[in-house]
């Protein structure tokens, strides 16, 4: 046997974990079981696991390259120990930092259950849906649609809500404007998004706000 059927058959023998990610995991704790539930409901066969383990996305954002690469090789080997071969994360900014540093395939929940939900008419109502600065593609647009949900658009000036880049940590204050012109440019009353950060920032301003995965 070669070293690409070894790679194949090391792969097939692996474990799928769903990664919700640290703002998910600890904030958002219900948001992370209904992927589970989700995931599981499309025949995903998916392992959780109970400790909160980090990309390190934040470190490496912030400039702490060496911080982020320990954090880095110490969830690596926690993937190996455990026969993790796949990742499925809910945070798109989870998505951005494991495509792009980690060695292991990864996939994005929202995109996952977009194309394996059989979606049926449930909603006629006008929503925003909020894709956040790191858009992982047009299938939960398209799936909230078939469940008849009717999307506006906002203008490209007002699409950012002041939740990425460390914003509210480091100048809350600009973070609070940034958020507060897209809920006067938003045409609807209802906000739907994908992004843990975008959800828990634009929560409280005045609209309401629904993660993703509440509306499925």
């Amino acid at each position: 046997m070669g070293i690409i059927e070894h790679f194949k058959a090391f792969i097939q023998k692996g474990k799928t974990l769903y990664f919700p990610g640290c703002t998910t995991k600890v904030r958002l704790p219900h948001i992370a079981q209904n992927y589970g539930v989700l995931l599981k409901a499309v025949g995903i066969n998916i392992v959780t696991l109970p400790e909160t383990i980090c990309c390190g996305g934040f470190c490496l954002d912030s400039g702490y390259r060496d911080d982020f690469e320990q954090c880095r090789q110490k969830t690596m080997e926690f993937f190996t120990e455990q026969q993790v071969t796949k990742v499925i994360t809910s945070d798109p900014f989870c998505y951005r930092i494991l495509k792009e540093n980690y060695l292991i395939p990864v996939d994005f929940a929202a995109t996952i259950l977009a194309q394996k939900m059989n979606a049926s008419v449930t909603r006629s109502e006008q929503v925003y849906y909020h894709d956040g600065c790191f858009a992982t593609g047009d299938e939960p647009r398209k799936l909230l649609q078939q469940k008849g949900f009717l999307l506006q658009e906002l203008p490209k000036s007002a699409q950012c809500c002041g939740a990425g880049g460390l914003l509210p940590m480091n100048n809350p204050q600009l973070a609070k404007k940034i958020a507060e012109r897209l809920i006067k440019h938003c045409p609807c009353d209802k906000i739907i998004t994908a992004s843990p950060l975008c959800y828990l920032h634009l929560k409280s301003k005045g609209k309401e706000v629904f993660e993703f995965s509440e509306l499925l």
